[in-house]
């Protein structure tokens, strides 16, 4: 296998040994291997640091935890080129992953941020993981309106002479709302982001979609694309644990997650939210249902609890 010199991968960890076991096995069976790995570890107890320093790779010390802050670090001590930020739950099913996405960035300067197009479910393949895959995000809300929504891609997006690889500039998609960018197996064109925003990934993170967008938007010519692949986000093992893990991130950002929501007034979301109601993904008719209704119940608990009390969940 061949290693390249102009890319790094970054992998946030905290205490997901058999998960970063699993992600890491993948990278080792790339075509393609990286110039450096740098495992972000928020002080792992259950030796995954140490396991990754075993597969020879660079151990950073991320003090704060959140992954947001791992990628930032991640990205600021990086030296490649090209930056690929993979968490410890994500699985690069395709061995070609990196050889597919480099020779595009250098097929296509003007590209800035690579995305792959399609989730998956092979290592952990319980029926919520299964159903996440199928709507193509963690976030069922969130699937109901759009936002973050890889269905939208194909439909929206230029098609180019690569089979299976669409690009653009415009960051929101045809309902007005943004694509899934930033996370889960995203590729960034690292040499072009200035040292302002290098900085401010420093000092307060990288946040996938919002951070993902203000680098397009550095230069007019900059475009993003999604790319014919897979990768599985191995999101939980059971349905407790999805609605445990969502509890804590919308009650943690209830305020700034209401922004996903603005645009339901619009007639044609409202419509696109009612259509995906109406007919859930083939096989997980009732299981959908249940998932949008306690979904909802809880989310909207949330978004009133803070605006009555102030309080947020962690």
């Amino acid at each position: 296998m061949k290693r390249v010199m102009n890319l790094s991968v970054v992998i946030p960890a905290y205490n997901d040994m058999e998960s970063l076991r699993i992600c890491l096995e993948c990278i080792s069976a790339q075509s393609l291997l990286p110039l450096e790995i740098l495992v972000v570890d928020g002080g792992s107890t259950d030796g995954s640091a140490s396991y990754a320093l075993k597969m020879g790779c660079r151990i950073l010390d991320n003090e704060r935890r959140l992954s947001h802050f791992g990628k930032g670090l991640g990205i600021v001590r990086s030296r490649g080129e090209y930056v690929a930020l993979i968490d410890c739950d994500n699985y690069l099913l395709d061995p070609n992953y990196f050889e597919k996405a480099l020779s595009l960035f250098c097929s296509y300067p003007e590209l800035v941020i690579l995305e792959p197009s399609r989730l998956s479910a092979k290592y952990n393949s319980t029926r919520i993981n299964r159903y996440l895959s199928r709507i193509g995000t963690d976030d069922v809300l969130a699937y109901l309106i759009g936002y973050s929504s890889r269905e939208l891609i194909s439909r929206d997006l230029i098609s180019t002479q690569h089979k299976g690889f669409w690009k653009g500039s415009s960051t929101e998609n045809c309902l007005g709302i943004y694509y899934p960018l930033g996370a889960n197996g995203c590729i960034i064109r690292r040499s072009v982001i200035p040292d302002k925003l290098i900085e401010q990934f420093s000092a307060s993170g990288f946040h996938h979609v919002r951070d993902a967008i203000s680098i397009i938007k550095l230069n007019s010519d900059f475009e993003f694309g999604f790319f014919e692949t897979e990768i599985e986000h191995d999101h939980c093992s059971s349905l407790h644990s999805y609605l445990s893990k969502k509890f804590r991130r919308w009650g943690r950002n209830s305020s700034e997650s209401v922004v996903k929501f603005q645009s339901l007034p619009k007639i044609k979301t409202l419509i696109f939210a009612i259509r995906r109601c109406l007919f859930p993904p083939r096989g997980y008719f009732l299981y959908h249902y249940y998932l949008v209704t306690v979904s909802c119940i809880v989310y909207l608990f949330l978004v009133i609890n803070k605006k009555v009390t102030g309080r947020t969940y962690h």
